[in-house]
């Protein structure tokens, strides 16, 4: 079986954006294809007094002491990471300045 290699040139194209309606960091999930790979559950956050940013996908689980506990689901080089963000970010503030909660990527 041969395994797929990911292009650090691939064209990042953002599927969509999915904002949250509930109160706290988390704004929104975001979903982007690099090349032939699609990679879903991007977690857009902005904490209390930081700026905007970009999480990889999450496994969430609790442990036995009741604690919740994160796990990035994916690796990817730094320089395919920047640009995985830097597409999320911009597809984000064109919905944010759009004044919408519809999927402006549709």
């Amino acid at each position: 079986m041969s395994q797929k290699q990911m292009d650090d040139n691939a064209k990042i194209t953002v599927t969509s954006l999915r904002p949250t309606t509930r109160e706290g960091p988390l704004l929104a999930y975001a979903n982007l294809r690099i090349g032939d790979w699609e990679i879903y559950d991007w977690r857009i956050v902005k904490p209390n007094n930081q700026p905007t940013s970009v999480q990889v996908p999450q496994l969430i689980w609790t442990n036995e002491s009741g604690q919740r506990r994160y796990k990035a689901m994916i690796f990817l080089p730094a320089e395919t990471k920047r640009r995985c963000e830097t597409a999320i970010l911009s597809a984000w503030e064109k919905e944010k300045f759009n004044g919408t909660n519809q999927n402006p990527l549709k």
